[in-house]
């Protein structure tokens, strides 16, 4: 029962922050997405035989979608679902093996929320990153917990086990570069996690190993687009419009950007949501300085998101231009430390919380249908309209 009211919770969650394809029409970023992808549908290169600065995976993301419904906008929310829905789910375990039901609960809750007030319409790159990041922060977990029966394999029989978590986040590292470079700050935090982590305990080797693994994965998937477009005579064209023009167009800015992007980001994404998690980070920090909590899997965790929020906000504002969906990067920190912030108070006040676990999931998946009633009435309208052969998408 459990598990059927945690997916209707996320699936109401997820859905009731994407536009509806039959009341919106497609914004600047989305409708170039589109329009690029229905172009691959007709054989054409990207960069070769169309401009644009985002790296080339959203561009086939929208051509599948396009693909999927013989050319409909609806085949891209679908898509849009499938990964927000996932992200969702692979969020809500990463705070539940750290921190409990609960802040995982809570925490998803205001991430799904907080990517909501800056998605804009959706179908961007940075929405589709969001995925990558999850599994990042999952399969880092998983590196710490395994490392501790590796070891004892080791020590018992010699055997080092052959493991892959390290190379899994160098392949949603890579994902996040052809999506947009500027999405890979939880691949990065995640690095310098293991970094600080080797520097206190000295296993040099064990740090080099984690490294080789994240850039094997990295290449696995980012060689494959770089041999594509070499193929086809784009790569040089990829490689000047990704790289140099985005390097140049970010060219300019300095703290007084950052700090803007910072306020802008605070804006959209709410001033509440902020605060919070600002409480949390600022119990993280404080955590991250004691050795002995850095030898738990909670304290490694809590590092990665120490590192991790400041560089999102520096890497979301290089360019300057602060559009809100530039900040939905923000909101798997948001709701991971929303979430430490609620096991600190639960583990400060109560300790038998989980038992209300179920009926707190069931409260929000009431709220996620008012919250977004219009949503629903028009997704309502959609399948009355379906069901009588008529108009389902926007027509300018």
């Amino acid at each position: 029962m459990k598990k059927v009211v945690k997916t209707l919770w996320m699936g109401l969650l997820t859905a009731g922050i994407l536009s509806n394809p039959m009341l919106s029409y497609p914004g600047r970023d989305s409708g170039i997405f589109l329009y690029i992808g229905s172009l691959i549908l007709k054989g054409k290169i990207p960069y070769r035989d169309v401009w644009e600065n985002k790296g080339p995976l959203v561009f086939y993301l929208n051509a599948l979608g396009l693909f999927l419904t013989g050319g409909s906008r609806w085949g891209i929310w679908l898509l849009e679902f499938i990964f927000l829905f996932a992200a969702s789910a692979v969020g809500y375990t990463v705070i539940k093996r750290t921190m409990g039901e609960i802040p995982a609960i809570i925490g998803t809750f205001v991430w799904v929320a907080a990517a909501g007030n800056v998605l804009q319409g959706g179908n961007f790159s940075e929405e589709y990153s969001l995925l990558f990041s999850f599994m990042a922060f999952l399969f880092y977990l998983k590196s710490n917990d395994d490392m501790s029966l590796r070891r004892a394999e080791i020590a018992s029989s010699g055997y080092r086990p052959p493991r892959n978590d390290e190379f899994i986040i160098g392949a949603t590292l890579g994902l996040n570069i052809l999506l947009r470079p500027n999405n890979i700050s939880a691949q990065v935090a995640i690095a310098g996690a293991y970094f600080v982590l080797a520097l206190l305990s000295k296993d040099w080797r064990l740090l080099a190993h984690r490294a080789v693994q994240i850039l094997l994965g990295a290449l696995v998937v980012v060689i494959p687009a770089l041999v594509y477009f070499s193929a086809r005579n784009a790569l040089t064209e990829m490689i000047d419009v990704v790289i140099i023009f985005n390097a140049q167009y970010s060219e300019g800015g300095g703290l007084s950007r950052i700090v803007e992007g910072i306020v802008n980001a605070a804006r959209g994404i709410g001033f509440l949501w902020i605060a919070i998690a600002l409480l949390g980070y600022i119990s993280a920090l404080i955590s991250s300085f004691k050795r002995d909590t850095l030898s738990t899997p909670q304290g490694k965790f809590l590092l990665v998101l120490v590192i991790g929020l400041p560089l999102e906000a520096v890497l979301s504002g290089l360019s300057g231009r602060n559009y809100l969906h530039y900040f939905i990067g923000w909101s798997p920190y948001i709701g991971l430390l929303c979430g430490y912030a609620v096991y600190i108070l639960l583990n400060r006040f109560t300790q038998n919380a989980e038992k209300f676990s179920m009926p707190l999931m069931m409260i929000l998946a009431a709220f996620a249908v008012f919250a977004h009633f219009d949503a629903w009435k028009n997704y309502g309208a959609v399948v009355s309209r379906a069901a009588n052969h008529a108009q389902v998408e926007y027509r300018d």
